[in-house]
């Protein structure tokens, strides 16, 4: 896992948001804050499949929860619904402008061993 300091979080941040309204003056500027994003994505857990959506998704009523909550509003949020309501498609948004890593809601249900990619991850 990387380790960034809070001023480098809030660069990241910035360099994000300017990508994403494409405000940096060129292409390939954009492009590089793409790809460091993309790259942390995958460090993170993140499927191959929803790394698009951190960049642009459909503001589902998770989405828009999981936003207020990247923007400071409370400290805890728990998504349930069925399927294809957005709970991962949230998700990736949220790892794209925080920290945090991936976990499949049911790896959650088996008790974490020596060996368990959530204990090692959480080290």
């Amino acid at each position: 896992m990387i380790e960034l300091t809070s001023e480098e979080m809030f660069d990241d941040h910035q360099r994000y948001v300017m990508a994403i309204e494409q405000r940096l003056p060129t292409a390939e500027e954009r492009n590089a804050a793409r790809a460091g994003i993309e790259k942390r994505l995958r460090e993170r857990g993140v499927p191959a499949r929803l790394i698009p959506f951190a960049f642009k998704a459909e503001e589902t009523p998770a989405v828009h929860l999981v936003l207020r909550l990247v923007r400071g509003e409370g400290l805890l949020l728990a998504l349930s619904g069925p399927t294809g309501c957005g709970k991962s498609t949230a998700a990736a948004v949220a790892l794209g402008r925080k920290r945090g890593i991936w976990v499949h809601a049911p790896d959650l249900a088996h008790p974490p061993g020596e060996n368990s990619t959530i204990e090692r991850d959480m080290r």
